[in-house]
């Protein structure tokens, strides 16, 4: 949400699985295609993923 502090680029993952988490995203496939993609973006310039 807005009001949400933005992830550091360590912390995006961990956030990512957070928010996905509360929106109830928890089937084991889903989780393990959500590592592989949560694992490039934290690799990634943030900038690339700003709004």
């Amino acid at each position: 949400g807005v009001s949400e502090p933005k992830p550091t680029s360590k912390g995006l993952a961990k956030h990512f699985y957070v928010f996905l988490r509360r929106h109830g995203i928890s089937n084991s496939q889903d989780w393990k295609a959500l590592e592989k993609v949560a694992s490039k973006i934290s690799n990634e310039p943030m900038k690339n993923y700003s709004k």
